[in-house]
């Protein structure tokens, strides 16, 4: 290659390389937002979170219109905001939405299976709706307060408004005035490098700031709430990226205003490399890891913040570092807590069968003085410490029957305290042997998806800990299908969990990412897992529901035996007319829709039968009332004696059949 041809390529290709992340575009939805929203939500795809909130609900047997919402709204929509309730006839709602459906059937469909459900079940939505208005729709909202959003398509486009200007200057194609993307929030706080808005929350925090100086003073509490700096913070802006298969990331970024102190640096002081997590051994679960100053500078910070809730707090804590100094020779604060410097760590080795292994760390400034004024400290207070070397290394514990038992060493400039001396051998093998937590390929491939600079930084091996769960006998027995799927998936994958909390000039940054590399989509397989758990979990209630039902059936049975010279009640209708039962309690909650009984229907239409000819002489183990049917190979049985059994397989088909040919 000629000499210039190289130089005029390492001109073009050195700058790429260097360049930082480039900022992320605004989805074309997202740029309709107003520009100064006190609330704003963007969704890529709507119908996902949808449906999964329609499996939290458990779509109340149909009755909920999330599910319809689910099936209309598949495209990026974006609801904003603008103003509170305190504003009064300032507020304002913004709406937008792409289209997946023809535009005639998303109206209908609103109309009459979204908002129909919602009038069905709120009074208060009574005059929700969807109406025409000329060349324009007005969609009503739902609530006590009326609410109409002027409405207007184009091409493929729903957006609506309750200003009708901005509708008739968006469909003539106008200038739309000042929109949220082009706003200083919207760079701060939401088009950062490393962010995507698969869907984005965003909160303006400014309005709210009258509202809390005006409780503080109300509630004698000012100066502590100005030491806690919340007049710095102007808003916060979640989003969270989920379209990648590998990996879900969430960003939630607050935005501050200029000013030191305060509960933003408390939480975040300042970003550091986290090297200290090097001594993590491979095989923990997970570790958390945070960086200061110092710990004799955070204690400044929480003492200042104590002086002004109160002040005798701190006034005994100054008076107990002076008696510390008389007794042992030195500051117990700006000496022995001033050592402690840079960063601090945490981790945790979990084991479902045995006893949890736990240390902690934090950089020594100066490891020689901390050694000395640790003798100082043990001799001064009569603390007797034994001492062995490993690999070079001292390690200390409290001699036996002295005191509580635990570990302690200085192991590459930082201070090690463990579980026991078996815990910091592991950390000083890790150190020594490159085989720590933060080397494994799946921690070094999730950190590289986090900030490299942070305040404070957790890791979670979710692999490892699902791992030990599919490893529990009950783990096969007791977890749904489909969540033992999911399991298999991310235990195979090597799946981490990773957060940082990271400190700037003018925000505040929490990054979490889950990382499975080879899952096809661990959102899709989050979503199943989640959609199995709750269904498993609401059948396991039906269930205890449903025996409840049959165990007041039998007791009344009794009740009414020891009423009637121990005969047993010829029909379940009996026991309501006697007024031992009320129609509600013979159905079952499995029911889809509604069942309205009375005593001469109770045996007919009830969810639960009951066996013909039963007396006072009757077995105690023999089966009186069960279900109508099977339910995943199983039913509760309810027995002359008075108690319920789940029962399954053969038996559960043999009992239902013998009460099927003696049921009334």
């Amino acid at each position: 290659m000629k000499p210039y041809i190289l130089i005029a390529w390492l001109l073009i290709v050195i700058p790429v390389v260097r360049a930082e992340p480039a900022k992320p575009e605004a989805p074309p939805i997202l740029s309709l937002a107003p520009a100064e929203p006190s609330f704003l939500l963007y969704l890529d795809k709507p119908s996902d979170l949808l449906n999964l909130a329609s499996m939290l609900a458990g779509d109340c047997q149909g009755k909920t219109p999330l599910a319809p919402a689910a099936a209309i709204f598949g495209g990026p929509t974006m609801v904003a905001v603008v103003g509170t309730p305190l504003t009064g006839p300032e507020m304002r709602i913004e709406f937008a939405t792409r289209l997946t459906v023809d535009e005639a059937e998303f109206f209908r469909r609103l109309d009459e299976e979204v908002f129909g459900t919602l009038r069905e079940l709120e009074p208060a939505s009574a005059t929700a709706g969807v109406s025409e208005a000329g060349p324009l729709r007005v969609i009503r909202l739902p609530g006590p307060m009326p609410i109409g959003l002027l409405t207007g398509v184009k091409d493929g486009v729903v957006y609506a408004s309750t200003r009708k200007s901005d509708v008739d200057t968006w469909l003539a194609g106008g200038e739309m005035g000042p929109r949220f993307v082009g706003t200083d929030a919207y760079t701060r706080m939401v088009a950062r490098p490393g962010t995507s808005t698969d869907a984005l929350f965003y909160v303006d925090y400014k309005p709210f700031h009258p509202l809390l100086e005006q409780e503080a003073r109300s509630e004698g509490v000012e100066a502590f709430v100005n030491l806690l700096g919340l007049d710095r913070v102007q808003g916060a802006a979640l989003t969270v990226s989920w379209q990648s298969d590998e990996e879900i990331r969430a960003r939630v970024t607050v935005g501050l205003d200029e000013g030191v102190g305060g509960l933003p640096e408390l939480l975040a002081p300042r970003n550091g490399n986290a090297e200290i997590t090097r001594l993590v051994p491979s095989d923990y679960t997970c570790f958390v890891r945070g960086a200061f100053c110092s710990a004799a500078d955070s204690l400044n910070q929480i003492n200042a913040l104590l002086d002004s809730v109160d002040p005798a707090i701190a006034a005994e804590f100054r008076e107990e570092c002076a008696e510390w100094r008389t007794d042992v020779g030195f500051d117990p604060h700006q000496d022995f807590l001033g050592n402690l410097v840079d960063e601090w760590l945490f981790a945790l080795k979990v084991d479902m069968d045995g006893p949890q292994n736990w240390f902690a760390a934090v950089r020594l400034a100066e490891p020689i003085m901390f050694t000395q004024q640790l003798g100082a400290l043990t001799k001064a207070y009569g603390l007797p410490f034994e001492s062995q070397t490993y690999e070079g290394v001292v390690i200390q514990t409290p001699v036996a029957g002295s005191g509580p038992q635990f570990a302690l060493a200085v192991v590459d400039g930082c201070l090690v305290i463990g579980q026991d001396g078996q815990a910091l051998r592991a950390v000083v093998d890790a150190k020594a042997d490159g085989q720590a937590f933060v080397q494994l390929p799946g921690m070094t491939a999730l950190l590289k998806s986090l900030p490299q600079e942070s305040c404070k930084l957790a890791c979670l091996d979710l692999a490892g800990l699902l791992r030990l769960a599919q490893a529990q006998p009950e783990f096969a027995s007791e977890v749904p299908a489909g969540i033992r799927t999911a399991v298999q998936q991310i235990v195979a994958s090597e799946a981490g969990m990773g957060c940082t909390l990271s400190s700037g000039n003018d925000a505040l940054t929490l990054d979490l990412v889950i990382r499975a590399p080879g899952v096809k989509s661990v959102r899709d397989v989050m979503i199943r897992s989640i959609g199995e758990s709750l269904q498993a979990s609401r059948e396991q209630a039906r269930r205890m529901v449903s025996a409840a039902n049959i165990k007041g059936i039998v007791t009344g049975c009794l009740i009414y035996a020891n009423d009637h010279k121990g005969q047993w009640p010829a029909t379940l209708g009996d026991l309501v007319r006697e007024g031992l039962m009320t129609e509600n309690q013979f159905v079952a909650p499995y029911e889809q829709g509604p069942i309205v009984l009375m005593a001469d229907t109770v045996d007919r239409m009830g969810s639960y039968l009951y066996r013909s000819g039963v007396t006072s002489k009757t077995a105690p183990s023999d089966a009186v009332v069960c279900e109508r049917e099977l339910r995943d190979g199983g039913l509760n049985v309810g027995y002359a004696d008075g108690h319920v059994e789940w029962v399954t397989g053969a038996r559960a088909e043999q009992l239902l059949a013998e009460i099927q040919r003696n049921a009334r």
